[in-house]
């Protein structure tokens, strides 16, 4: 929420509107990060340890700036499970 009052909306340029925007946007990622680290801190601990080491915050809340980035994570890592599994199979490609 921008917490505007109407006057101070209804006087504000496009220009100005947009800039208020952005600056909220930037304002919610950063206190999303915020409370993703401090659950990621809280986790950990109970992580199991063979798990710790490629546990990382993302595994816990992918942000919706971070979606591009996790998703080509997955398919990389689903691709190497399908090598994976295609050679324990004895195909090879």
């Amino acid at each position: 929420m921008l917490k505007l009052n109407p006057a101070e909306f209804w006087n504000l340029t496009l220009r100005d509107f947009a800039i208020k925007l952005n600056a909220h946007s930037q304002e919610r990622e950063a206190w999303e990060r915020v409370v993703r680290l401090q659950t990621y801190h809280l986790l950990f601990p109970n992580v199991k340890a063979e798990f710790q080491e490629s546990f990382s915050p993302m595994d816990v809340w992918v942000l919706p700036s971070e979606f591009k980035e996790a998703e080509k994570k997955r398919l990389e890592k689903e691709r190497r499970a399908n090598e994976l599994f295609a050679r324990s199979l004895g195909f090879t490609g």
